[in-house]
């Protein structure tokens, strides 16, 4: 045997130590291919990213930096995802910015912990 020496990459010690998890490997692992059947021309991607399929993503909206998108996600006009992981299929509305979140439904799970219930259908919806 031999003697690991690479970095810690991967820890489940809690929401903080999850997210930089995905972050790091967002940084270190060869992109993929991702189809982008659902996402409009005018939609803005900005990598490093980690798309599943069937994404969808209206004009105008935004992904990235730093976002890992679970299959199902569906995007509207102007919403913005950046340094998010999104772990269930959701909508996100018109206008919804979100940054250094976890995603679970309509459920953030912030960095440390707290939990914040969206309760507008219109801003984040479980699909």
């Amino acid at each position: 045997f031999e003697t690991w020496s690479c970095p810690n990459l991967a820890s489940i010690d809690g929401p903080k130590d999850f997210y930089q998890t995905h972050m790091r490997l967002l940084s270190v692992a060869p992109a993929g291919p991702t189809p982008l059947h659902g996402v409009d021309a005018k939609a803005v991607l900005t990598p490093p990213l980690a798309l599943a399929g069937r994404i969808q993503a209206k004009a105008e909206s935004h992904v990235g930096p730093h976002a890992v998108l679970c299959p199902g996600v569906r995007l509207d006009a102007q919403a913005n995802l950046s340094h998010v992981i999104v772990l269930q299929p959701v909508r996100v509305g018109r206008g919804l910015s979100l940054d250094g979140q976890i995603i679970v439904g309509n459920t953030l799970v912030g960095l440390e912990g707290t939990l914040t219930v969206i309760e507008d259908h219109r801003l984040l919806k479980v699909l």
